[in-house]
């Protein structure tokens, strides 16, 4: 079993042992029958993901000559800067490529929308096609099981964009990990992970990093350094964001990373491996091929570099390095190949006790409703692997969603929340219409702290992620409900994208 796969082995299993579930009657994983995926683009090169890295290299593939399409899994671009809320440059950076020059154009932290329209004006300039809010969570392949582009996941259901060659820009190189390349092992246990909060009273002050003051404001960043174990699976991923959280926070603040800011423990195995890596200054495509894997690139902190390495190309001068780099030798291969032919999605190649429980019932018709008579690539019978059990699942944290989690949790049920933002209580947090209006002291609304009197929007988010923990509810943030498993006509679960793909929740209630 390759590296890969006993990574997705591993994070079933580890979530049934955790939760105490293991009997001869929990599947490890549900089949989901064969069906077409509306195709939504051909192109050169596709880039999965927002991050600096991945925007530099759709940047340098047209450069090339290519026709490109960036997959954003966030509702904006520059996830690596914006949503770990380091936006500043270190002392031994210096900004030395368009992007970064724009972005860091005044010293201390810059503020996230400079990141985001910086970003995003360099596409829209280049031509480059992109969609935000959407996961990549499949690779499809040609006839010969080489990358031949991305399925990405969102509220419109799921879409197929072809390409050539594929740009891992993940944190998670998600991309590399369902093509089935090898990782190198890594021993499990804590690491250091860093978490970002702006503003707020003193709490937990023998964590904190440094402070980071912004220019000729009355704010201060304050980066917290945390003994952790974000594990090499999206769930222990979760698990420790939320004992960050529990961690940092700070009465009163403005702000807070979205999360954690951390080097990757395990890297892929590439064609050049770690050894041979010669700084920044001498990149090598080889250190960024899987080996073994033909028309894929991982442009991001996994690719086959010395941990150290991984740092600096974390920071936003290395990020647009190498994500040029990358995209350049991307767009040069893809010139010079031939379109793919025979695109499908293969089956996963999870071993894992599969069990036909209804079937998965999702939106397959396009980006838009009006979408019509797109062409589709075919999409095999394939095993989804279950990654929990519980009584209660709440698609949608928002104002309803969080109070259901809250009122489910204290009936004793074992809840779940999904949520694609990060935090809470929807249009009345994230949305910043956080104060009320009638029915302040009515019922449930009686005990929510609404901003004012030195509260704030985050005070009211954290209470409602605080009070679903205090049940033993668990909250994922950064992930989406994408279908339902439909057994005749009972509902027995949802089908839930995350950043490393896509997964079953069973439940007795959706």
């Amino acid at each position: 079993m390759k590296n890969s796969e006993q990574l997705r082995h591993r994070m079933v299993v580890a979530f049934w042992v955790v939760a105490g579930l293991c009997s001869a009657q929990t599947p490890t994983a549900i089949e989901e029958s064969a069906r077409q995926i509306p195709v939504v683009a051909t192109v050169d090169v596709v880039v999965a993901g927002g991050t600096t890295a991945g925007v530099a290299a759709a940047l340098a593939a047209v450069e090339e000559g290519c026709s490109v399409f960036l997959v954003a899994p966030r509702p904006h671009l520059g996830e690596d800067l914006v949503d770990t809320l380091r936006l500043w440059l270190e002392d031994n950076e210096q900004p030395s490529g368009k992007l970064t020059k724009q972005i860091f154009s005044t010293p201390g932290p810059v503020p996230p929308l400079r990141v985001k329209k910086v970003l995003e004006d360099a596409l829209l300039r280049s031509g480059v096609r992109f969609v935000f809010c959407s996961i990549p969570t499949e690779l499809l392949v040609d006839a010969s099981g080489r990358p031949a582009g991305v399925v990405m996941t969102n509220r419109a259901g799921r879409q197929a964009v072809i390409a050539k060659v594929v740009i891992d820009a993940t944190f998670e190189a998600s991309m590399a990990a369902q093509a089935g390349v090898s990782f190198h092992p890594v021993p499990d246990g804590p690491i250091t992970v860093w978490r970002v909060v702006m503003g707020g009273a003193p709490a937990k002050e023998e964590l904190i990093h440094r402070r980071i003051p912004v220019p000729d404001e009355d704010v201060t960043y304050f980066e917290y350094a945390l003994n952790l174990d974000p594990g090499t699976d999206v769930i222990a991923a979760m698990r420790a964001e939320q004992q960050a959280r529990d961690l940092t926070y700070r009465p009163g603040q403005l702000r807070a990373s979205a999360r954690l800011w951390y080097v990757p423990s395990n890297s892929i195995v590439g064609r050049l491996e770690a050894e041979s890596w010669r700084g920044l200054e001498q990149l090598e495509a080889g250190c960024f091929q899987p080996r073994g894997v033909d028309r894929l690139y991982v442009a991001g902190p996994r690719a086959d570099i010395p941990r150290e390495a991984a740092r600096e190309i974390l920071l936003p001068t290395g990020a647009e390095r190498v994500g040029r780099f990358v995209g350049a030798a991307a767009g040069r291969e893809a010139l010079a190949i031939p379109p793919p032919d025979g695109v499908h999605l293969p089956p996963g190649s999870q071993k894992a006790e599969v069990k036909a429980i209804g079937d998965v019932r999702e939106n397959l018709v396009g980006l838009r409703p009006t979408d019509s008579r797109l062409p589709s690539v075919p999409a095999e019978t394939s095993p989804l692997p279950v990654l929990g059990f519980y009584d209660v699942v709440v698609i949608g944290g928002g104002t309803a969603g969080a109070a259901a989690a809250i009122g489910a949790g204290r009936q004793g049920a074992k809840v779940l929340v999904v949520e694609y933002q990060e935090g809470l209580g929807g249009t009345g947090t994230l949305g910043l219409i956080g104060k009320p209006y009638h029915g302040r002291n009515v019922g449930f609304a009686r005990e929510v702290p609404f901003p004012g009197e030195g509260r704030t929007i985050e005070d009211k988010m954290e209470w409602y992620r605080r009070e679903i923990r205090k049940t033993g509810g668990e909250i994922w943030f950064g992930s989406l409900g994408a279908g339902a498993i439909v057994d005749g006509a009972q509902v027995r679960g949802v089908v839930v994208a995350t950043l490393q793909g896509r997964g079953v929740v069973l439940s007795k209630v959706v």
